[in-house]
């Protein structure tokens, strides 16, 4: 009978199928560690992001709040001081009233040229145009902010306030038969930039029927522009600020005083906002994507 020989693999084949079967082992392992490093890192990324828009929204607050402080402290301060002209307070109300306007005033000089603490030397915002800017901190300078509980840097923000005048029709009363009083309404825009790490979100607080955040800074302003005053047709006109001028109480003999009211700070028995208190109310947020 015929003999028949028995195959078996050789000891190389066997150890290329060992191989070959650790090489696809490893290639899946590294392929789901990279996933689940991605997924870390996503969701890092994602943490990172939600922190600094926490911390751009407490600097817009933060904005905000430095901007309502200046308006019912450092303003009334500053106009109230006996050095203030009175013609200053009243060439500024009716700027635009002149005709032609004058192009050397604008109304937002109320809050540029006097809401500023009295500790200052000199005035820090700054103006271009008919809108009034005031800056806390810088993207070079940026402002930390630390945390109360463990006293570390969580963020950092910087943030821009905006001015304008809302165009809503300045009151200008003054003469020898009535008391002197001025009235100019305005809106705000205040834009806040947060960072953590690499993460970076810009949000923006407004008045609530103010221009939409990207029409405070447009590339190319528009040369009529008139306010929200005109965008509402006339039913919203701003907060306003009131300045009245008294012959009596808290000046020196023979000089006069002015009182300054800001939104809330208005005299007793002047009339009460309809619909609450434009400048203290909740302001509409916005997120500010590209910025």
């Amino acid at each position: 009978m015929p003999t028949r020989r028995r195959w078996s693999a050789s000891p190389g084949v066997a150890l290329v199928s060992v191989l070959l079967a650790m090489v696809i082992v490893t290639i899946v392992v590294a392929a789901v560690v990279i996933a689940a490093m991605g997924e870390t890192a996503l969701a890092f990324d994602q943490w990172r992001g939600q922190q600094a828009m926490a911390v751009a929204e407490a600097g817009a607050y933060r904005a905000l709040a430095e901007l309502r402080r200046r308006l019912s402290v450092d303003l009334d301060a500053q106009v109230g001081q006996p050095t203030t002209a009175a013609t200053d307070v009243r060439h500024i109300c009716r700027s635009k009233e002149a005709a032609p306007p004058d192009p050397t005033r604008e109304i937002v000089e109320i809050i540029t040229n006097y809401a500023y603490p009295v500790t200052l030397a000199a005035s820090d915002w700054t103006r271009s145009g008919g809108t009034g800017i005031l800056r806390l901190g810088t993207t070079v300078s940026p402002i930390q902010m630390v945390g109360a509980e463990r006293g570390a840097a969580v963020g950092e923000f910087h943030a821009t306030v905006y001015i304008r005048w809302s165009g809503a029709p300045a009151t200008c009363v003054y003469g020898a038969a009535q008391p002197e009083q001025e009235t100019m309404g305005f809106d705000y825009a205040v834009v806040a930039a947060g960072s953590l790490g690499t993460a970076v979100r810009t949000v923006c607080l407004r008045s609530p029927f103010a221009d939409t955040c990207a029409d405070w800074l447009p590339s190319a302003p528009p040369a009529g522009w008139a306010g929200s005053h005109v965008l509402t047709a006339g039913v919203y006109q701003g907060w306003p600020v009131v300045i009245t001028l008294s012959p009596t109480g808290g000046a020196p003999p023979g000089l006069p005083r002015r009182d300054v009211y800001a939104a809330v700070r208005w005299p007793t028995l002047a009339p009460a906002f309809q619909n609450g208190d434009p400048l203290y109310e909740r302001p509409h947020w916005e997120e500010l994507v590209g910025q």
